[in-house]
């Protein structure tokens, strides 16, 4: 094979003479700024208890300090950025057409150092000067070196803005320069082994896939979920034995019976306090029962909207009463019988109705009338409390 063609082979398998993947370099830009952002953002996360002044005034100096460290650890060590190596992408000398050779050389020190000074520091140093003459309005004032400094630096900026608009039209085209500052240090990017140059890892788009499915799943699960009832059942199955309440007698059967236990157990974990504590250290007198319900399965009185709350909280799985533990599915408006009121039996009638207030009466759609010797059982169990109102009311079933 004649020396000609070996030099045309090793011409078309080098890698210097493809340029690489233009989307490629440009995903390393895209991927160093999101980088960037994500340390910044936990730097502000861990200097959030320093005072808000210092962090403020010295935000520049902090951002250059991260520029500084990201490019020493990255284009100085290693030759190549964080987003260039994960796009299998390096950095390498542009300068003698090396690469039109087949030659692959790191940049030297100097090209390292001038890239770095150009866009960590010459960055810095630029947006310092502008901030500093726009503070003290160079731009009008009468001194004409300012004005003059001032409008120059305008011009700078727009400059450079369309230099660097045409050399990335050019590296459209030729995918060499990814940026102006590139060019000037002649600096290019191109693929570590031109096996993987067109290889495209879809680790991260799996990842995203997966979490997205996931998320989507948990969107339709949760809300076939009941997590109060959940919470329920898991409350009831690490409760022990043991750490049961005793059925006869309830954690606040020593409460008075003019006092609401439930008002009272709220009051004692708002204030802190043990539900066993004191009644006098928290003040019963402040939860007073008010519209008085009875509890039908115990007889024990709450208030309406206590007792009733706690019932629906339940959903049918009934709640047990603090004052003796019973398990309690219903209530009822707690009727005070004067014994004036008394006499009049034959007119007393208990009417059943909804608490959701639908309208409905018993299964015969009649009021049921009470008979003499229930309404006298009824006066019994109730004539010890004289301070309730004398009115009578209709019984409530709160399930």
């Amino acid at each position: 094979m004649t020396p000609r063609v070996q030099n045309l082979l090793s011409q078309l398998t080098s890698t210097a003479n493809y340029p690489s993947i233009r989307v490629g370099q440009l995903d390393a830009a895209l991927l160093d700024n999101e980088l960037f952002d994500i340390l910044k953002s936990q730097i502000w996360d861990c200097s959030k208890y320093i005072q808000s002044q210092i962090k403020e005034h010295y935000i520049t100096e902090l951002s250059l300090l991260l520029k500084v460290l990201a490019w020493k650890v990255t284009v100085w060590d290693h030759s190549a950025t964080y987003g260039g190596l994960l796009q299998n992408l390096r950095i390498v000398d542009a300068r003698h057409g090396l690469l039109s050779k087949g030659v692959l050389r790191n940049p030297s020190r100097r090209q390292k150092l001038a890239i770095g000074l150009l866009t960590v520091f010459g960055d810095y140093i630029w947006h310092k000067l502008i901030e500093y003459m726009a503070e003290r309005t160079w731009e009008e004032n009468s001194t004409s070196w300012k004005r003059w400094l001032y409008k120059t630096s305008q011009g700078l900026d727009s400059l450079y803005s369309i230099l660097d608009l045409a050399n990335f039209v050019t590296f459209l085209f030729n995918g060499k320069y990814p940026t102006l500052l590139y060019r000037l240090c002649r600096l290019r990017m191109v693929s570590s082994s031109r096996a993987l140059s067109r290889e495209v890892s879809f680790e991260f788009l799996n990842r995203q896939l997966v979490w997205k499915e996931f998320t989507n799943f948990l969107l339709f699960v949760l809300p076939i979920i009941h997590i109060p009832r959940l919470k329920r059942t898991f409350n009831k199955m690490i409760t022990t034995a043991s750490s049961k309440t005793d059925t006869t007698t309830g954690h606040l059967s020593f409460l008075p019976e003019r006092t609401c236990a439930i008002c009272y157990y709220q009051d004692s974990r708002i204030g802190g306090l043990s539900a066993t504590a004191d009644p006098a250290s928290i003040g019963v007198g402040s939860n007073d029962i008010t519209n008085p319900y009875v509890a039908v399965e115990c007889g024990h009185i709450y208030c309406y909207v206590c007792l009733v709350t706690q019932i629906e909280e339940q959903e049918g799985e009934g709640w047990r009463c603090l004052r003796c533990g019973e398990l309690i599915k219903k209530a009822r408006v707690w009727i005070d019988v004067d014994e004036s009121i008394a006499a009049v039996r034959d007119h007393s009638n208990l009417v059943t109705q909804d608490l959701h207030g639908d309208g409905e009466l018993d299964e015969d759609g009649e009021v049921e009338a009470i008979s003499e010797g229930e309404s006298s059982a009824n006066e019994g169990s109730l004539e010890h409390s004289e301070n309730w109102s004398k009115i009578r009311f209709d019984a409530v079933d709160a399930n």
